[in-house]
């Protein structure tokens, strides 16, 4: 997993991207510890699924629709952010 992590200046001008890179970090950590204890996760879920395993199933599944959101939501500021740095720079030279 590659996270460009934002700079000082990134975040005072953007507060909010530390703590989500934060939250991104958390959920991939989730995602891996629960897919290393459950492996029948890997694959379709059989009838005689265990709950627990179908509860980490969810879990899984829930953890990748917020990390969707938070790229869709992150995704434009960082970009913003680099055109703004981009245009200091030709500025300064």
């Amino acid at each position: 997993m590659k996270l460009r992590v934002p700079d000082p200046c990134d975040l005072a001008l953007e507060p909010q991207l530390g703590p989500l890179i934060l939250l991104e970090i958390a959920v991939v950590l989730v995602i891996n510890a629960l897919r290393a204890r459950h492996l029948p996760i890997v694959g379709d879920p059989t009838s005689d699924e265990l709950d627990h395993v179908t509860a980490a199933r969810r879990v899984i599944f829930q953890c990748h629709r917020l990390l969707r959101t938070i790229r869709v939501y992150r995704a434009p500021i960082v970009d913003r952010l680099a055109c703004d740095q981009a245009a200091r720079l030709d500025d300064d030279q």
